[in-house]
């Protein structure tokens, strides 16, 4: 499947219909464009400009549209994603979105696939899983605008598999890479915070610092020192009904800046209820194994291994409940940053066989399964069935969110009550 769709891409593009399809249908690719012209600006004597709306537009202008454009949304990405984009830049447009579009989903991807094999998937289900994603909406619209999100499936994928495997200065680099969208960072540094992973966190500060001083060095101090000024009065007003975080429904129903607000507040409440699942959890030292009764591999899933002393099943589930907090709390969440969905699916998913996940004798761990196994025709599903209604496409995307966050809620405090800290032999 991946090959397929990277076929396709080169195929449309050698077809020389790239420039024209952008003409007829002006949102096609329009995140990449946006990051292809702001990455020339770099090159340029206007490079310290580049948060100017302005000088957006012009660059979009000149290297990211045929047909001039009156307004552009606003692009209020960190100082240092610009830098790191660069290097696209240097090749023309169309090489290089076919050069985004390969590199980021195969890593995205490749992440995913190792995460699925840890959690004790095997290689066929792992590959199937990965098929599945591929298969899914969030990718169809990633690579229909061109969106950043598989490069974050990757660095908060590699930031879980560095937690498992306890190797902090690598979960400190992801959880500092993490930021090219930001609204996650809060929801990623609870559980190093909860466990007290301190090397992880001086990682992530250096590795921040590090990234910011190259901005600085490139686009100039003013803009690195008032990015949190910018990000805040950034022109957000333009379609926040269409987010598929509480913020979307939250949008259509109050003024925007009441549903920012409101958002925040959730965030917070988020934070503190994860820490405290976090806390709570049978995070033990190196050497000492814990029995979980939780973790009885249902069928056709293979015996995890307990990863560098640390409750395994346990920890995959409060992993999961994060990611699933961070996707439907975060307060800027997209339809496309639903493929981070893939990551609690890799981490605990049991079966990928229907017939199999109706047989698991936990009711919310079969429904979990379940519900991870039909979101790509869900999706699908409820994209054609509203194409008349679009707002419904994305609140169905809303509420299946807010299911699996109940869901992994409830599972992760399971583990919990199986495994409360402190219980474990020393």
């Amino acid at each position: 499947m991946p090959i397929w769709v990277a076929y396709t891409i080169a195929r449309f593009l050698a077809q020389n219909e790239f420039f024209a399809r952008m003409n007829a249908l002006p949102n096609l690719f329009i995140d990449f464009r946006k990051y292809y012209s702001m990455a020339r600006m770099l090159f340029s004597d206007m490079r310290e400009h580049i948060y100017d709306p302005s000088a957006q537009l012009q660059f979009f202008n000149l290297y990211g549209s045929l047909s001039p454009a009156q307004r552009l949304l606003y692009s209020e990405y960190p100082p240092f994603f610009f830098p790191l984009v660069a290097p696209f830049a240097l090749i023309p447009i169309n090489q290089a979105f076919i050069a985004w579009c390969l590199l980021s989903m195969t890593i995205g991807l490749s992440v995913v696939w190792r995460l699925s094999r840890t959690s004790g998937l095997t290689t066929t289900q792992s590959w199937l899983l990965t098929f599945g994603v591929v298969a899914s909406i969030p990718t169809w619209l990633c690579v229909m605008l061109g969106q950043s999100s598989f490069f974050l499936l990757g660095i908060i994928g590699f930031f879980c598999w560095s937690l498992l495997k306890n190797r902090d200065t690598a979960c400190g680099i992801a959880l500092a890479l993490s930021t090219i969208k930001p609204q996650y960072a809060p929801f990623l540094c609870i559980p190093l915070i909860a466990q007290r992973r301190w090397r992880a966190l001086l990682a992530a500060i250096v590795c921040e610092s590090a990234l910011l001083i190259f901005a600085a060095l490139i686009i100039g101090w003013k803009n690195v020192l008032h990015y949190p000024h910018i990000l805040l009065s950034a022109d957000t007003n333009f379609a926040q009904y269409l987010l598929v975080c509480l913020r979307g429904p939250l949008s259509s129903l109050m003024p925007y800046s009441e549903a920012f607000n409101l958002s925040i507040i959730l965030l917070i409440i988020a934070c503190c209820l994860l820490y405290s699942l976090w806390r709570g959890s049978s995070v033990i030292s190196k050497g000492n194994v814990p029995v979980s009764a939780a973790a009885t591999p249902e069928p056709e899933r293979a015996q995890a291994p307990t990863l560098s002393g640390v409750n395994a099943e346990s920890t995959r589930w409060l992993l999961a409940v994060t990611i699933c907090s961070a996707i439907a709390l975060s307060p800027h969440t997209h339809a496309y940053d639903c493929v981070l969905l893939a990551i609690p699916a890799a981490l605990t998913i049991q079966t990928l066989s229907p017939t199999r996940a109706m047989k698991i004798s936990s009711t919310s761990l079969r429904l979990w399964n379940l519900a991870f196994l039909l979101y790509p025709l869900f999706a699908w599903l409820m994209w054609v069935l509203f194409t008349p209604a679009p707002l419904l496409r994305f609140y169905s995307l809303v509420l299946f969110n807010a299911f699996v966050l109940i869901l992994a809620f409830f599972r992760a405090y399971s583990e919990r009550q199986a495994n409360p800290k402190g219980s474990q032999q020393t």
